[in-house]
């Protein structure tokens, strides 16, 4: 899949929406770097492709659910 700036993104795992900060190299693989907020703190990390998802903005606007 081909992510680009501003992509909400998940892992496919589960977990937060993120925002696709940049694609590129690191380490000779194309990665991606997301951002997201835990509380009011700004997280950042870079991830390989394979375990993103494409969010829709639909579904990252609605609250999530508590388990």
């Amino acid at each position: 899949m081909d992510f680009k700036p501003a992509d909400l993104v998940r892992l496919r795992s589960g977990g937060e929406v993120m925002t696709v900060e940049k694609v590129g190299r690191y380490g000779g693989e194309i990665k991606v770097s997301a951002v997201w907020f835990e509380g009011t703190e700004l997280r950042r990390a870079v991830f390989l492709p394979v375990v993103l998802e494409l969010v829709e903005a639909a579904a990252a606007a609605a609250p999530a659910i508590a388990s």
